[in-house]
């Protein structure tokens, strides 16, 4: 326990010493829409055509698999400035990026200390920094979520436990935002299909089905 809490507080100084009070996150891409929530639902829900761009086109991107992050983001402006909704959100997966891996390496030598150095790790070095220097939230959502969705995919294929299962359920319905440019999507799900079918066992067919089932809000309407 106290290792988790010293990742957690070293992950608050690194958003403290981040944040200038007052000012917006603008990223890679200046993905706001903390500017109009109505905008952004009407245009992430019908977002397969992009009347905003010219005279209209077909979405370049996954619009729609941002819906969950937006949510979220609609969650945090009742309590939240809205200057730092967009840095709420890249914190926070700062902090569940290196809870999920310590949790993750745990889980598979049973050591809390290399478990605390593995998520030190995974937390400085340059991969991170080139993730969150100039955010862009596919790939800080898939820095966060990736080991937590090895560890429950772990957890089930030992011991299929129902409440394994519904945990891998929430934590997929939270990393859609990953699958804004589908590619990076694409390449995680097929390297995820090759890891489950390595392991020979009929367990491996809900958790297929659940990512499937799960992303296809954003995945049929790209067909």
């Amino acid at each position: 326990m106290p290792k988790i809490l010293i990742l957690v507080l070293i992950c608050l100084i690194i958003a403290v010493k981040n944040y200038t009070p007052g000012t917006f996150l603008t990223g890679w891409d200046t993905l706001h829409p903390e500017f109009s929530f109505d905008t952004n639902f009407k245009d992430l829900i019908f977002g397969v055509w992009r009347s905003n761009q010219g005279l209209g086109a077909a979405a370049g991107h996954s619009h729609m698999a941002d819906l969950p992050r937006v949510i979220i983001l609609w969650l945090f402006h009742f309590v939240l400035p809205l200057s730092f909704l967009r840095y709420s959100y890249i914190f926070l997966c700062l902090i569940i990026g290196p809870l999920g891996f310590y949790f993750l390496i745990n889980f598979l030598f049973k050591k809390p200390h290399i478990s605390f150095l593995g998520a030190l790790v995974y937390l400085f070095n340059l991969g991170t920094l080139q993730q969150f220097f100039v955010p862009f939230e596919m790939f800080p959502t898939q820095w966060a979520f990736l080991p937590l969705i090895i560890l429950f995919s772990l957890k089930y294929l030992s011991k299929p436990k129902t409440s394994y299962l519904l945990i891998y359920s929430l934590i997929t319905l939270l990393s859609p935002p990953q699958a804004y440019a589908a590619q990076l999507w694409y390449a995680f799900f097929g390297v995820y299909l090759v890891f489950l079918l390595l392991h020979k066992t009929k367990r491996v067919i809900p958790l297929i089905t659940l990512t499937l089932l799960l992303n296809s809000f954003w995945l049929l309407p790209n067909f």
